[in-house]
């Protein structure tokens, strides 16, 4: 197990990958409908 010293760090970065996921879902699901409509 990992004991972190800070887990403000931690929760940041996991907050900035939660993000970054949700952006790559939200490109993907846009870009089937513009595809569609060409």
């Amino acid at each position: 197990a990992f004991v972190f010293e800070d887990m403000d760090d931690v929760t940041e970065s996991l907050l900035f990958r939660h993000l970054r996921a949700c952006e790559d879902l939200i490109e993907k699901a846009s870009k089937p409908a513009n595809t569609l409509s060409s």
